[in-house]
């Protein structure tokens, strides 16, 4: 089941809801490796490496995943960005979590998000 999350001083800006819907097919590009989310509850956070309050957001995102990972909780960093781009950001600051790219924004399209950061928990 999918639920929207925000961050307390942002509007949740995607256009469609997909409460209660099943999670569409992840079909992305890890940068590193795949996760299994297969009945796990799950984070998905779309973000890009150019964007202030994305950047801003990892080190809490790495704090959460590192509290919970042991609990099953996994966390997928989706960007539209290149894995070169995600590897020099990531060199700067670490993403403890795995990111994936998803070059022509189909998840974007997806869930109609229209800014981010902006994630997604789905349980």
């Amino acid at each position: 089941m999918v639920l929207l999350c925000a961050r307390a001083d942002l509007q949740a800006t995607a256009g469609k809801s997909m409460v209660d819907q099943p999670l569409p097919h992840l079909d992305l590009t890890y940068v590193d490796k795949q996760p299994d989310i297969a009945g796990k509850p799950l984070i998905v956070e779309f973000w890009a490496t150019r964007c202030p309050p994305c950047r801003k957001s990892v080190p809490h995102l790495n704090a959460i995943y590192r509290k919970y990972k042991s609990k099953g909780l996994e966390i997928i960093g989706v960007t539209k960005e290149s894995g070169a781009v995600i590897r020099a950001f990531t060199d700067q600051q670490p993403i403890e979590y795995p990111v994936a790219t998803d070059p022509k924004g189909r998840l974007n399209k997806e869930f109609e998000i229209r800014k981010i950061p902006h994630c997604i928990l789905v349980d």
